[in-house]
């Protein structure tokens, strides 16, 4: 039964990165919360998210601009040891109060960004608040392999073009998760159930990503995004209540 409920986490949180473009580890990471050990979560959860990323990164390749990543991925690889410290060291029930929170905050800033793109947009900020997003990004990818609110976030106040978000956010997430996974590797989180989970979940989140490109193109994309904001909502309170 453990093996079936991650193969359909893994096919939803999938179904979920191919139709909007982000969210597979806010999707999958709570409800794998229900059926496998959290220090197993996040390894497996990060060795997911890049094969997605690696995909498309190369399938976006031409529009990377890695000047817009340099300082965001200097604070990354400054925060991913923190959040891999915090996740050996700190009690589950600390680690799934701060996810609900993470959840939560990213839910109620996709709200207010939906409100804030039928008004005046504000200025850019200077490039050097990259880095403190970075660490932050960095930091939640270390511990539950969750980085994507803060990047998401800087993106938008950015006002990042369509094509540099589309060529540049998998490239970010590529380069954050691999050191995230020597991370993982270096302090034993990477073991062999949770290769065993990852090699078994292959086709489910390969057919999740094709299934959610067809999606894309015909859904109402900013419904679909209010079903999973909802989803996010309801994870999130079950996780401070359990």
């Amino acid at each position: 039964m453990e093996i079936i409920a991650v193969i359909f986490i893994t096919f939803l949180a999938a179904l979920v990165q191919g139709t909007v473009g982000f969210g597979s580890g806010l999707t999958a990471v709570p409800m794998l919360l229900y059926v496998i050990d959290i220090k197993a979560i996040t390894p497996f959860v990060a060795l997911l998210g890049f094969l997605i990323n690696l995909t498309l990164c190369i399938y976006l390749r031409q529009h990377f601009n890695f000047r817009l990543l340099a300082p965001l991925l200097g604070g990354a690889l400054l925060g991913i040891p923190f959040g891999i410290w915090f996740l050996h060291n700190a009690p589950e029930k600390l680690i799934r109060v701060i996810l609900a929170i993470v959840m939560l905050a990213y839910v109620g800033y996709a709200i207010l960004n939906r409100r804030r793109n039928n008004h005046q947009e504000p200025g850019k900020l200077n490039q050097k608040w990259g880095y403190p997003v970075g660490f932050g990004s960095g930091c939640l990818t270390g511990a539950f392999s969750t980085g994507g609110p803060p990047i998401i976030l800087w993106a938008m106040v950015q006002n990042w073009q369509k094509e540099e978000f589309r060529g540049s956010m998998p490239a970010f997430y590529l380069c954050s998760g691999f050191f995230a996974l020597i991370g993982y590797g270096w302090s034993g989180l990477i073991t062999f159930d949770v290769m065993r989970l990852f090699l078994v979940s292959i086709p489910a989140l390969l057919l999740g990503i094709w299934v959610g490109d067809r999606l894309s193109n015909k859904l109402d994309r900013d419904k679909f995004k209010l079903l999973v904001q909802v989803s996010l909502i309801v994870l999130a309170i079950m996780l401070i209540s359990s």
